[in-house]
């Protein structure tokens, strides 16, 4: 005789706040592993088409057919030693959408030079297709 038992769990659909929080961290420090493994299919996979960037009050878009172009001459002359987001405060506007403040800190190599920063950034996420994914960046909040 074949027993089948079935077990039902109820829980709510709606994902948790440390649930989304952790998956965000997720994204981003993916992101940081992509830039040290210098893979430029990777970093792409962590941007909207198009996506954009406010530094010192100016904004750039890029496509991400001219980012991909920017990247790899950016790795070709710069090796990321490594590159974590951390001390992140998580504004979660709704399932698809939240914004990060958080630290970039990287350290990089350029020929005999090393140079280590860390960088006060405002992110815009929005999950696409599942997938956590960065519209807007705004780099250098605190010098």
């Amino acid at each position: 005789m074949v027993s089948l038992i079935f077990v039902i769990l109820t829980n709510d659909c709606t994902p948790s706040v440390d649930s989304i929080e952790i998956e965000i961290m997720q994204a981003l420090n993916e992101l940081g592993e992509a830039r040290v493994e210098e893979n430029v299919q990777k970093v792409l996979t962590h941007y909207t088409d198009p996506f954009s960037q406010i530094e010192e009050g100016n904004t750039e878009f890029f496509p991400l057919d001219e980012y991909s172009l920017l990247l790899e001459g950016l790795f070709s002359s710069i090796d990321y030693l490594f590159n974590i987001f951390n001390n992140e405060t998580i504004t979660i506007l709704d399932s698809n959408n939240a914004i990060v403040e958080c630290d970039e800190h990287y350290k990089i190599e350029e020929g005999e030079s090393i140079e280590e920063s860390i960088e006060r950034e405002k992110i815009t996420l929005v999950k696409v297709e599942g997938e956590i994914i960065n519209k807007i960046m705004r780099k250098g909040l605190i010098s």
